[in-house]
C-alpha cells in the first residue's frame, strides 16, 4: 500500500528570506519511505500571482525529516503541504502549513521625498 501523509508538518527556524520546515514520518507506510516531496505557493487571493509564481516542489531523501526552503520573499506568506513516496506510490497530502517569512528592515534611506 501506499503510505499514509507525513504528520506534524511545522515551521522550525524561520528568517526573511528562508523557512525550515520539519515533519513526522507517516505511521502506516507499509515500506520504507523513498522520499518526500514538499510543495509550496504563495498565499494570494488573486489567482494570477499564484499562477505566475508557483507551486514549487522540492524532493527530500526519504531518511530526511526537515528541509530549508531558500529564495523566499520578506513579510510573504506561503502555504505547505508534504507527501511521501515508497515502493508502491505517493501519499495523500499532508494538511496544509500556512508559514510567514520575518519581514527585513529597509534596504537604505527613502530618497525623492517630496514635501
Amino acid at each position: 500500500d501506499v503510505p499514509g501523509p507525513p504528520t506534524g508538518l511545522s515551521v522550525a527556524e524561520e528568517s526573511s528570506r528562508h523557512l525550515t520546515l520539519t515533519w513526522l514520518p507517516p505511521t502506516d507506510s507499509n515500506a520504507p519511505i523513498s522520499a518526500y516531496y514538499v510543495t509550496f505557493q504563495l498565499q494570494e487571493k488573486d489567482f494570477r500571482l499564484i499562477n505566475k509564481f508557483g507551486p514549487r516542489d522540492i524532493t527530500v531523501e526519504g531518511d530526511q525529516y526537515r528541509v530549508r526552503i531558500e529564495g523566499l520573499k520578506p513579510s510573504t506568506t506561503y502555504v505547505f503541504t508534504i507527501k511521501a513516496e515508497n515502493q508502491v506510490g505517493r501519499s495523500l497530502a499532508s494538511p496544509t502549513l500556512t508559514a510567514t517569512t520575518q519581514e527585513e528592515p529597509p534596504e537604505g534611506a527613502p530618497n525623492n521625498i517630496r514635501v
